[in-house]
Formats: C-alpha cells, structure tokens, sequence
C-alpha cells in the first residue's frame, strides 16, 4: 500500500496555519508570564506587611526601622536585612551580610533585573542587592544619613490605608522625590548618582506594585502616584 505524501502546497498551508497559532498564543503566554510576575512581587509585599505588624507586636507597637545600628560592631543593618523582619517574612537560612542591603532571592521582585545581576554569595547562600522594593522615608529623609532611630510606632501612621510603606524601587530607601516616571524612563532599572531612591514603573502600562500600612498591596500607575491625589501626601507618613 502506498503511503501519502505531503504535497508542497499541504505543507506550506501547514506551517502557516502553525505560525498563526502561534502569533495569537505567544502574545497569550507573555501576557501571562507578566501577570505571574506582578502578582509575585504583590504577594512578596503582602507578607512584608504581615512581617511589619509582627515586629510591631514584638516590639512595643513600633514597625521596622528604616536602619538599626549594631551596638557592637556600629556596622547599620537596614529594614530589609533586619533579622526579626526576615523571620517575619519566613527566612531561615543565615543572616545576609553584616551592615548590608542584601536580601534572598525570594524577596524580590522578579522584574527587579538590576538586583538579579548584584549577586553576593555570603554563609554559602546567595544573596542579592535590595534593588527590588524601596521603604518610604519622609519626613526621615532629612535626618536619614545621621540618626538611628526605633521606627513609626502605630499611633503616628495617620490614614494607614492612603499611607506608603514598601513601593517597587532601584533602592531600598525613598522620600517620594524620585516618583517622577520620567527619571524611571530614561534610566530604568539603573541606581548611581542622582538616581537614588528611583521609582520602579517595571509593570505593564507603567505600574509600580505599592505597599499601603494597612497592609493592602496594589498596582499604582505612574500618572496616579506622581499626582496630586497622592503625592506628597501618601508619603507623609504622619501627616492626615
């Protein structure tokens, strides 16, 4: 019996109906590949929330501080390293590097691609530089270079649900400042001199995932959290 054969003209309407599945499926799957991503980076700032009202209830109703300094060594731990938020946030593998940024993989976000690439290998555990999600400091910033200081306690976050804690930054600290997107637009994913505290737009239709002292966790747009309705306001953590 003789067996069937393609003919040219088969094969040609095969591999183009072949390219137009994929032309329709792979926008599908990027799309999808993209919402994952966001939704990672929301439920990694969900559980920072729930680590800060944890250290809270440890520690006389104060949250993290911004930065701690070892009485001993004086080397500063920031709030991202602090080793009571990292329990908090589940970590139980050694501590990061002493008087460091550096954090576990987990702990950022996957679109964070500058803190990927800052890899430090510390205790045999890879750790990377907090280039991920940045901790609102203002009215601290003035004062942030020189004090050591015990944190927000609860009583002084007014409106906790309009307030920043925790945003998508190239930094682990930011007074708002660097919201503008145009600053994000020209140097993206990059930290260096006069790019510090930069707001990440690294979601689709220019969002940074936010963190409010509720505990809620949301996309913001660039045109919203640049606004009037929310800046500077949403940073003065204890400003109404």
């Amino acid at each position: 019996m003789e067996m069937k054969r393609f003919t040219l003209v088969e094969l040609l309407v095969s591999i183009a109906v072949i390219a137009l599945l994929a032309s329709l499926l792979l926008p599908a799957l990027g799309n999808a590949r993209e919402s994952s991503k966001r939704m990672a980076c929301l439920n990694t700032l969900k559980q920072m929330a729930l680590s800060n009202e944890m250290y809270a209830d440890d520690f006389s109703d104060y949250y993290v501080p911004i930065r701690m300094k070892d009485p001993v060594t004086a080397l500063v731990t920031g709030w991202s390293t602090n080793p009571a938020f990292l329990s908090g946030m589940g970590w139980r593998g050694p501590e990061p590097p002493p008087g460091s940024c550096y954090v576990p993989l987990r702990h950022l976000c996957p679109k964070a691609s500058l803190a990927a690439k800052s890899l430090w290998w510390w205790a045999g555990t890879p750790f990377y530089r907090n280039f991920s999600h940045g901790y609102s400091t203002r009215p601290f910033a003035a004062t942030y270079a020189t004090l050591n200081y015990a944190g927000w306690r609860r009583s002084q976050v007014a409106s906790p649900s309009s307030k920043i804690l925790v945003l998508d930054m190239v930094d682990a600290v930011g007074d708002g400042t660097g919201a503008d997107p145009a600053l994000y637009r020209s140097h993206p994913e990059y930290y260096g001199i006069g790019y510090w505290g930069i707001v990440a737009y690294r979601h689709p239709g220019n969002v940074s995932n936010v963190l409010f002292f509720d505990g809620h966790a949301t996309g913001v747009t660039a045109g919203s959290l640049f606004s009037s309705d929310l800046y500077p306001s949403a940073w003065l953590t204890t400003q109404p």
